[in-house]
């Protein structure tokens, strides 16, 4: 079965925020793993993890939490504001 996303003369697919909730439905329906019903699709796991992301990205801003860099006297010097979900690294 040839994807109604997926052209074989190009490498790019492109899709809208409703075909990418379409082939979830399908996905889900089908009752098969998410990469076998992908491969039967002809859509590369790296390319639907393409489009979950940028969909998901547009769906749901990150929460801001404020970080400070404290001076020896306990002042806060600077504040910066990083998204909630990023792993967070220790400098000394």
């Amino acid at each position: 079965m040839q994807s109604q996303y997926c052209n074989k003369t190009t490498t790019a697919i492109i899709m809208t925020k409703e075909e990418f909730s379409e082939l979830q439905f399908r996905h889900q329906e089908s009752g098969k793993t998410l990469k076998e019903y992908l491969k039967e699709m002809g859509i590369g796991y790296s390319t639907y993890n393409y489009w979950r992301k940028k969909f998901l990205c547009e769906e749901e801003p990150h929460e801001l939490v404020p970080i400070s860099f404290m001076s020896e006297g306990n002042h806060a010097t600077e504040t910066l504001s990083f998204p909630k979900d990023m792993p967070a690294v220790s400098i000394r």
